[in-house]
């Protein structure tokens, strides 16, 4: 019986020394694939383009620019946008990803019907209509989308094949998110 009990013994050993041995393998080929694609990233990959990088100094947040009425958000999207046109001023204006990126005010990715300029503001007409009941948006327009999502009134895929469906899918959209608004405080741009 105990040559049996050395035996048992003895295969657990090899078995733990085959275990560690394999997860040692494991870990150095793991490494060594992150090396590897870490290594490829910095050589390979293009550089990041400005967009990427670049920061405003005074981001909108819902907690310090709450109290802001409309005219107010107005104001202050305005000034975010001059400062974002002014940076955008100083990139190579040349560059192939910069003239079909949704930071050239030119691009078609930026223009709506009749050439207005998308913006963020049917964001803030909502938080308007809401009065006292105001959410706290952050202003960055993701509530909308998430909203033509779900009503599936945004833009698909397909609908970028054809420009008369896009056209006539935005203007559709625009007209059913300012009806309900007072026109006084629509701004010009819709």
């Amino acid at each position: 019986m105990p040559s049996l009990f050395h035996l048992t013994t003895a295969a657990a050993k090899q078995t733990w020394r085959l275990g560690l041995k394999l997860a040692l393998l494991v870990g150095v080929v793991g490494l060594a694939i992150v090396l590897g694609f870490t290594l490829y990233a910095v050589t390979i990959l293009p550089p990041l383009h400005p967009w990427h990088l670049e920061r405003l100094t005074e981001e909108f947040s819902a907690l310090r620019h709450g109290d802001l009425d409309f005219a107010g958000y107005l104001q202050r999207e305005e000034s975010l946008f001059a400062e974002y046109r002014d940076k955008v001023a100083g990139w190579n204006q040349h560059d192939e990803s910069y003239l079909f990126s949704r930071f050239n005010p030119a691009s078609p990715v930026s223009r709506l019907v009749d050439g207005a300029p998308y913006n963020r503001s049917f964001d803030k007409l909502n938080e308007v209509a809401l009065g006292a009941g105001l959410i706290g948006t952050t202003g960055r327009g993701i509530g909308p989308t998430y909203a033509d999502k779900m009503n599936r009134t945004g833009l698909r895929i397909q609908d970028l094949l054809d420009e008369d469906v896009v056209r006539a899918r935005v203007t559709q959209n625009i007209q059913s998110k300012l009806r309900g608004f007072d026109p006084e405080e629509i701004p010009a741009e819709f």
